[in-house]
Parts: structure tokens; C-alpha cells; sequence
């Protein structure tokens, strides 16, 4: 979350692109070469903490101030989806995931007054996650494969992140061990998780944050001629995904990042 304290952000004067880890700058000089057109910029007030920000992060989110809402916004939601299909790779790539999230719970990376939180994992399952103060260890709740509604009210498994903070953390530490790295991959139920995302999503804006082991992805094939290796296509393998996709657009403010690891965890690929 970047905090601009009333200050605009610095950007290009050419092509309006933003401030960003791939431009050259000179603190002590105030100019700066764009990225995207390689337009020189000046800075005409000193460097910031926002500026600084913007030159060491690849996303961020800026708190949108009262002159763009009407009403004050409800109290935005992170939730977060694990794949804990069988698999070594899966089982280092989610630890990986889940050691970043702890971290950022723990440093105070996170907003944590301002947001809520849900927890979601799938597999040939899909589990929901309570993580209120009230409980002593975080609770799961399988769903049936064929049940489409959310198995709790959702105050049940939204919760204020300050209030489920212990929980979550708890979570972190112990949800990559859920993974049985001995076995071959099965079949999944990430259709059925993202259908229970849009429920959570019918009453608040926020952000998606899925962590998706590349077992189940399908390159898609190309029948007149040969893509280079680094140029590869992914296919959606079911037009259900497509529905998804377009139903969380539709939404107000429902971002979506997806994080997925290569079989040999060699690479993670960011799309957004």
C-alpha cells in the first residue's frame, strides 16, 4: 500500500507511465530516464518516500482519496488461494508463498486496520479457513464438490485482518504441510474455489491473490508453425475459467494476481 501523504506521483511527462524499478534516476539530481518511451524527466520537488517506493516496487496500490468516491468505501478484501495439490515442486513453491506472507503479517507490511481476509485452498477439494480471535488454532471446512453456496456466513470467513492476525500467521506456518509431496498430482477444483471467491466478493471490493501450482496448465497448441520456447501460449482448459474471469471484472475494484511456479520451480511467472 503506497502512501502518497497528499503528494501526486511522479510521472512521465511524455507517455504518462509511472515511476517504476526500471528507470534510471538520480536521487541528488532529480532526473529521471522513462522505461517505457525514454523520455527524460525532472522532478521538480525533492524525492519522496512514495518516489523511493515506486522505484523498488513492480505493483502497488494507492489509497484512492475522497474526491473519486461519493461514500466512504467499505473495508477492502484480501483473499488469498492456495493449490495444494500433491507434488514436490507445488510443496516448495507454497511454502515459498506462504513464508513471504507470514513475513509481511508479522513486519506490519500489511494494512492492518484496513483490510480483511479470507483463506481459500483447493486440491480434489476445496477448503475455507476461519481465523477469528475467538478460536484457538484456525478451522477448516471442506466443501462438497457439488455444493455452491459458501459453507459458513461470510463474517465467518472474512474477518479483520488485526483481529485474525495470530490465525493467519498460524496458517502460514502450517498450511505447506498439508501437501503430500510423495504423490502424483490429481484431479483439482480450482473452478469450484473461484466460484466460491465471487461470493465473498458480493460485498466488498478488494484484491485476488492466487498461488497455482503449473501441473494442471496446458500449453496451447500451435498448429501452423512452432513459438519459441520463451514465447510459449497458455490455454484456459475450460471455458468455465473464461466466466470467472469475466464475472470478477464486472465487479467493483476486484483485482486479481496470479502467482504460478514452473514444474522444475525454476521460474515463477506473475500475471495480473
Amino acid at each position: 500500500m503506497l502512501s502518497t501523504n497528499n503528494v501526486s506521483l511522479c510521472r512521465c511527462s511524455t507517455c504518462k507511465g509511472y515511476l517504476n524499478p526500471y528507470v534510471t534516476y538520480s536521487a541528488s539530481s532529480q532526473n529521471w530516464l522513462c522505461s517505457l518511451c525514454g523520455s527524460l524527466n525532472y522532478l521538480d520537488r525533492p524525492w519522496s518516500g512514495a518516489d523511493t517506493l515506486q522505484t523498488l516496487s513492480y505493483t502497488y496500490e494507492v489509497p484512492a482519496g475522497p474526491e473519486f468516491v461519493p461514500k466512504p468505501p467499505p473495508t477492502p478484501i484480501y483473499a488469498f488461494l492456495f493449490d495444494l495439490s500433491p507434488g514436490e515442486s507445488n510443496q516448495h513453491f507454497i511454502a515459498a508463498a506462504c513464508e513471504v506472507l507470514k513475513n509481511f503479517a508479522e513486519d506490519g507490511t500489511f494494512p492492518q486496520s484496513e483490510c480483511r481476509v479470507a483463506v481459500l485452498s483447493y486440491s480434489s477439494a476445496v477448503q475455507v479457513f476461519c481465523l477469528k480471535n475467538s478460536l484457538q488454532q484456525p478451522s477448516m471446512i471442506s466443501i462438497p464438490n457439488d455444493f455452491d453456496e459458501l459453507p459458513l456466513p461470510l463474517d465467518e470467513i472474512v474477518c479483520d485482518f488485526e483481529e485474525g492476525k495470530a490465525n493467519f500467521i498460524s496458517l502460514m506456518e502450517s498450511l505447506p504441510k498439508v501437501i503430500d509431496a510423495s504423490k502424483q498430482p490429481a484431479t483439482h477444483c480450482l473452478d469450484l474455489a473461484l466460484k466460491q471467491i465471487l461470493h465473498i466478493f458480493k460485498c466488498a471490493g478488494g484484491k485476488l491473490l492466487v498461488f497455482r501450482g503449473s501441473h494442471h496448465i496446458e500449453q496451447k497448441k500451435q498448429e501452423d508453425k512452432v513459438m519459441p520456447k520463451m514465447n510459449r501460449l497458455l490455454g484456459v482448459m475450460d471455458i468455465s475459467y473464461r466466466v470467472v474471469g469475466f464475472e470478477l471484472a464486472g465487479m467493483k475494484v476486484v483485482t486479481c494476481d496470479l502467482f504460478v511456479a514452473s514444474n522444475d520451480y525454476e521460474v515463477v511467472l506473475l500475471a495480473s
